[in-house]
């Protein structure tokens, strides 16, 4: 397991459900190998989904459409960003992502936007965990992406 997936022990890193985006960020800078737990796997929740716009397949597949664009530009706004090391540019795209990824139930694709947020934000950012940090948020979003075409698509044909 990767040290992006893990947290320490002692840290309160699960609330409600959710893990906490400073834990996680600080469970990377201080975890110790036997002194780690796995960060939540949730790669789609249609419950969060289902609060934020019911399931009214009209809004579903427009979101669902904006959502493949929109989470697409805002990887690379902060791959941009990592690769010129602009922290606040990684930050901004990492918010705006964490936002969006939200609103469709990508739990642990919030999470990993968040510690990016939160790492950027640091006066002396550590553009090395964040880049791995991406790596992790790329493959969930593109594990939420199919998730949640796959819910639409079989909302689609009960509703046929």
């Amino acid at each position: 397991m990767s040290l992006s997936r893990q947290l320490p022990v002692s840290l309160p890193a699960v609330q409600a459900g959710r893990v906490c985006a400073d834990c996680l960020v600080e469970g990377l800078r201080g975890s110790k190998a036997g002194d780690v737990r796995p960060v939540s796997s949730e790669k789609f929740c249609r419950e969060d989904l289902l609060d934020t716009v019911g399931e009214e397949l009209d809004i579903l597949t427009e979101l669902r459409d904006i959502f493949g664009g929109e989470s697409t530009r805002l990887l690379g706004d902060v791959h941009v960003g990592l690769s010129s090391k602009d922290a606040n540019k990684v930050r901004i795209g990492a918010h705006t992502l964490k936002t969006v990824v939200a609103n469709v139930g990508g739990r642990a694709s919030r999470d990993l936007a968040a510690a990016i947020e939160e790492a950027a934000r640091a006066p002396q950012p550590d553009f090395d965990m964040m880049n791995t940090l991406y790596g992790d948020l790329t493959r969930e979003v593109e594990a939420l992406a199919v998730a949640f075409n796959n819910y639409v698509t079989e909302l689609g044909k009960g509703a046929a």
